[in-house]
């Protein structure tokens, strides 16, 4: 709910009362999706996040934050030094209105869209995001015909009991919290829809809102703490401020994602164990009836023997008197590339191996009976589990690899990014970063990228299933954010070197950060975060 209209209008009124005649004093992006408003008041300074991701666009209060030496671009400077008279918001649309005295910044969200701009009085504009000439036009003809203030005055110009469909329809900034309250309400209540739909924005407009755990879905959600939705979910806290409400959603919701993801990775294992232990079982047991072939091999290769003169390299069968059983004639299959005493070994080894299973399959069946009723009972115990805390010391008892113990974790010391929603990309920070990204972290068939011939941060493609072909338009994304974090970010193209990091080596001798390519490919890209690639956890420890 936190970038639903009502609560936004609520949070527009708590950020113009923090704001309000503070000095605009600078604008920057380090990621392609995240703008950082910096504000001076009373000799503090204040950053206003602003989120762009088509995910979860956001805006949040920040107390502080460190600006990286690099990769970082600057906006808005032709604005910088003036003074924030104001703030409001659309009426009953998502933008948000900075007022200054010769100009205006606006937030918009729009989902993937999302976008910041400024405007003066001569309807000259300036953008965070580049967006064509249509969607400009657009954009400038909406907020012009915005009407903006502080509240939400609202009036239902439809029937006293409208059709529910229509009325989503006619309204849809109310959002799916709202509608699901409110049908909450008609459902329990004898109050009619107008006086419902009242009563609700009344609360939102004046209560405090609470952070609501749902065990069932597992999710978390903001809502006012009076809501009929909020019964029967665990209240984590409640706040008095919309900003800490976001802030501590905004938390929760990054370990939720950790949760979510841990929570998979131990699913596939047991998932794993549990086939391959049912499926080992079944083969040895399938075997066990079928019985033992270790005398019927040691006559194939004892009757080799004694015919060994008539056997010839190339023949793929023998026909011959079985001594073992009254004479009858014997069809012994021969390997055509072994030679007549390869293929006496060949039998007598088979015969071994008989033995040798049997000998072994009772103990190997009480084995692997106990790991798949170990591997049962640990995914029970998984699905009681609901905590993170829970989840990591669980999963450390599990022989997993060191990957999905650790390197998945906020704690990571990579920048990471999702590609597609499936794809993980870890970059590096700095020389020394680097080197442990390429040289430990990183697995022999993942990609391996790198702007090419200007310093840069090393790339790592993390490839999960190496029978799958990685998209040459993932490929693409990859290079792109390798160039982006690179000295060629601010060239219109760039080459990027790239390759499968087994032909990438560090050679003794070679500097921090130095690595030497045994083979490459080259693509040709624009330097940015492209479309579909999210920042997962940032640098700095959650």
């Amino acid at each position: 709910m936190i970038n639903n209209y009502f609560f936004l209008t609520h949070f527009v009124r708590e950020l113009n009362h923090d704001l309000s005649g503070s000095i605009f004093s600078e604008a920057f992006s380090q990621d392609k999706n995240k703008l950082i408003l910096s504000f001076i008041k009373n000799g503090e300074e204040i950053f206003l996040e602003f989120h762009t991701g088509a995910q979860l666009p956001y805006l949040q209060i920040r107390d502080s934050f460190r600006r990286a030496k690099k990769n970082t671009s600057s906006f808005f400077m032709d604005f910088y030094g003036a003074k924030l008279n104001g703030i409001q918001i659309a009426r009953f649309e998502r933008i948000t209105k900075f007022i200054f005295d010769d100009f205006s910044l606006f937030l918009i969200f729009r989902g993937k869209d999302s976008n910041a701009l400024i405007l003066n009085g001569d309807n000259q504009y300036e953008v965070f995001k580049t967006v064509d000439g249509d969607s400009i036009e657009k954009i400038l003809l909406e907020i012009n015909r915005s009407e903006f203030g502080n509240s939400f005055l609202f009036t239902n110009e439809q029937s006293t009991q409208p059709n529910i469909k229509a009325f989503k329809n006619r309204y849809p900034f109310f959002g799916k919290k709202i509608i699901a309250e409110l049908l909450l309400r008609i459902e329990m209540s004898d109050k009619s829809f107008n006086d419902s739909v009242i009563g609700i924005l009344s609360e939102i407009e004046v209560n405090n809102f609470g952070l609501f755990y749902d065990a069932r879905t597992k999710e978390y959600s903001i809502l006012p703490e009076s809501f009929l939705l909020s019964k029967g979910l665990r209240v984590d806290n409640i706040f008095e401020k919309c900003n800490d409400a976001v802030r501590e959603f905004l938390l929760v919701q990054m370990q939720a994602q950790l949760f979510q993801s841990l929570y998979k990775q131990a699913l596939r294992y047991f998932e794993k164990e549990i086939n391959y232990t049912t499926a080992k079982l079944e083969a040895i047991n399938k075997k066990i009836d079928e019985g033992s072939k270790e005398i019927l091999y040691s006559e194939y290769a004892n009757l080799l023997l004694i015919n060994l003169d008539k056997i010839s390299r190339g023949m793929d069968r023998i026909e011959t008197e079985n001594i073992y059983h009254d004479g009858n004639l014997e069809t012994i299959i021969l390997k055509e590339k072994l030679s007549p005493n390869e293929n006496v070994n060949y039998y007598f080894s088979k015969a071994k191996s008989e033995k040798i299973f049997f000998t072994r399959a009772k103990s190997e069946i009480v084995q692997l009976s106990k790991r798949l009723e170990l591997a049962l009972y640990q995914q029970k115990q998984l699905s009681a589990i609901s905590s993170l805390g829970e989840l990591k010391k669980f999963m450390k008892a599990l022989p997993l690899k060191d990957e999905i113990q650790n390197n998945d974790s906020p704690k990571i010391n990579f920048k990471q990014f999702l590609i597609d929603g499936k794809y993980k990309l870890y970059v590096g920070k700095d020389s020394k970063n680097n080197d442990l990204l390429t040289t430990k972290f990183a697995k022999q068939n993942d990609f391996w990228f790198h702007a090419r011939s200007v310093s840069g941060s090393h790339v790592v493609l993390r490839v999960e299933n190496t029978k799958e072909v990685v998209p040459k338009p993932v490929l693409k994304k990859a290079a792109q954010i390798a160039a982006f974090y690179s000295k060629a970010k601010t060239a219109g193209t760039a080459p990027v070197s790239y390759a499968l990091k087994k032909f990438v080596v560090k050679r003794k001798g070679m500097e921090v950060g130095m690595v030497s390519m045994l083979r490459e490919d080259t693509l040709l890209v624009k330097p940015e975060i492209p479309q579909g690639c999210e920042m997962i956890f940032e640098e700095k420890e959650i």
